[in-house]
């Protein structure tokens, strides 16, 4: 039988072995051109992307949901195991392997999901079934129902992990990726915030009872996203380059009317369109870079 350090240092082989893998990614070149500014002013521009984009807003609100609802059950796993089942640490490993068993069939089946499929509907299905699945192995007290219902569990985890991540970045444009999938994973850090409440119910109500409340409070998150989550259920593929709103600026990626005070030319209108660079709809118009932005002519 192994012991517990030989364990952790199968998974610390296995991180070191990831962590090579990544050798092999092809090298990006930088971007150069860029301004650069300080950390907090990188962190202020991020969050206000965030909050101008309405579809990858309501994408981080659905990953913070699923993080301070359906985590917790991990860390009181064993607390289940123990006062449900009256079993031990072996029974822990093997409910997290049938949920493994299943995450591994779920991300191979919908890493085959294209752009321009239903995938908005498919991640708000997945994290229904992980809210039903937490509702029935909450209600069972047979170890080998509740295998099983781990199985349908980990498809559920594999699509809402893998879905909700490629929809943001793919909604996300190119300058403010890193920024954004920043702000995604600090929703793993906020993950104590469902397990202190969740852990405090399980002292008044019992831990089946406290797993039930946070898996019904998942479903009826699932629930409300498909019922009014349109922005949600319709991210299906990348951003068209149409233009925003003016409200929105162009530092993010979108595009944004900008006016010249007119300087007319018979006959021509001295309006542009404008995104990254000067570009000019009417004759005569020159576009020069100065170190204090673009100029028109």
């Amino acid at each position: 039988r192994f012991e517990a350090q030989t364990a952790y240092f199968g998974v610390v082989g296995l991180t070191a072995g990831a962590y090579s893998l990544t050798s092999f990614l092809p090298e990006v070149s930088r971007q150069s051109g860029k301004r650069r500014f300080a950390v907090l002013a990188e962190m202020k521009e991020g969050f206000r992307y965030v909050r101008a984009n309405r579809t990858v807003l309501a994408l981080l609100a659905l990953a913070l949901g699923i993080s301070v609802l359906a985590m917790p059950f991990r860390s009181l796993l064993p607390v289940m195991v123990d006062q449900v089942f009256s079993r031990g640490p072996e029974a822990v490993g093997l409910m997290l392997s049938m949920m493994g068993l299943g995450a591994l069939f779920g991300s191979l089946a919908f890493a085959g999901l294209r752009p321009g499929q239903p995938r908005g509907l498919v991640l708000i299905a997945a994290t229904m079934v992980s809210g039903v699945s937490l509702l029935l192995v909450s209600a069972t007290r047979d170890y080998g129902v509740a295998l099983v219902i781990m199985v349908a569990m980990g498809l559920g985890d594999a699509g809402r992990r893998a879905l909700n991540s490629a929809l943001i970045m793919e909604q996300t444009d190119d300058e403010h990726r890193g920024r954004v999938m920043g702000i995604y994973m600090m929703n793993f850090g906020l993950m104590p915030l469902g397990v202190i409440p969740v852990a405090v119910l399980a002292e008044e109500i019992g831990i089946q009872g406290a797993i039930r409340v946070s898996a019904a409070l998942l479903t009826a998150v699932a629930v409300g996203f498909l019922v009014l989550g349109r922005r949600v259920r319709s991210a299906n593929s990348s951003p068209s380059p149409r233009p925003a709103r003016a409200a929105t600026s162009a530092r993010f990626g979108m595009w944004r009317p900008s006016r010249v005070s007119p300087q007319p030319r018979t006959g021509y209108s001295r309006s542009i369109w404008s995104r990254d660079n000067c570009r000019c709809w009417f004759p005569g118009c020159r576009c020069r870079r100065s170190a204090v932005g673009e100029a028109r002519e």
